[in-house]
């Protein structure tokens, strides 16, 4: 078998792909949020036309459950769109309001453009925190501009308190399951680089540092991960990802 190219003096930094919650994780997340958001609507008597949203960013990803089909309808329209009040009352930590949706709100011209056809007119978001870090948002939905006039009320206030905490709670689990993978995908994914190091350095007498660097230069070339250059030397049948 000829001897592979003797690798340069650059190393190449390695291509990790993101990694999130599992599908599992983000489907029960998101029926908790679900039962999160119909509980707050039922708690503060909204108009039932009307809806809430609760939405969580884990490692990046909206994860996002309404109390109604209303609801999630436009919360899809707002992330597809990064654009509208939850994104901004997540952006900049403060409640977010407005009662002129469809009717002259001018800040979030393409999300209006879109949800003003789904029937909504008012809206108050309120972001939710870990310490001090902004993780989410719970979005009150109303199909008219008065809507939420009462929406300053204690009793929200008290619900709003209580589903927050609860998003919280929803947050840290989905964090920390997303971390595990990671970890565990980072553990998997140096042994199978240690695996191919030593492949290398049997077969073609190299020294641990030089087989690294071709490992790197292949993941470069072929533009994927160190780790999946790696498994491509040990399973060369197997599917490059």
């Amino acid at each position: 078998m000829p001897r592979p190219p003797s690798p340069g003096p650059d190393a190449v930094l390695e291509r990790q792909a993101p990694t999130g919650p599992s599908a599992v994780a983000v489907a029960e997340l998101r029926g908790q949020l679900h039962g999160l958001a119909r509980r707050l609507h039922e708690d503060v008597r909204l108009d039932r036309s009307g809806g809430v949203g609760a939405t969580l960013l884990v490692e990046g990803r909206p994860v996002f459950g309404g109390s109604n089909g209303f609801t999630e309808a436009v919360d899809e329209v707002q992330y597809r769109l990064e654009q509208g009040p939850c994104v901004a009352a997540v952006a900049s930590g403060r409640v977010v309001r407005s009662r002129t949706i469809g009717s002259g709100e001018r800040r979030w011209t393409s999300f209006t453009a879109a949800a003003a056809p789904l029937g909504l007119r008012s809206v108050a978001s309120l972001p939710v925190r870990v310490a001090d870090r902004v993780v989410g948002s719970l979005n009150l939905y109303g199909r008219h501009a008065a809507s939420l006039d009462g929406a300053s009320t204690p009793a929200l206030r008290r619900a709003s308190a209580a589903a927050g905490r609860g998003m919280t709670a929803a947050w840290l689990l989905a964090v920390a399951e997303a971390n595990a993978r990671i970890l565990a995908d980072a553990v998997r994914d140096r042994e199978d680089i240690d695996i191919a190091v030593g492949l290398l350095m049997d077969r073609y007498l190299m020294t641990s540092g030089s087989a690294r660097v071709l490992i790197a230069q292949l993941a470069a070339q072929d533009d994927v991960s160190k780790a999946t250059a790696a498994r491509s030397l040990t399973h060369p049948d197997a599917d490059r990802g």
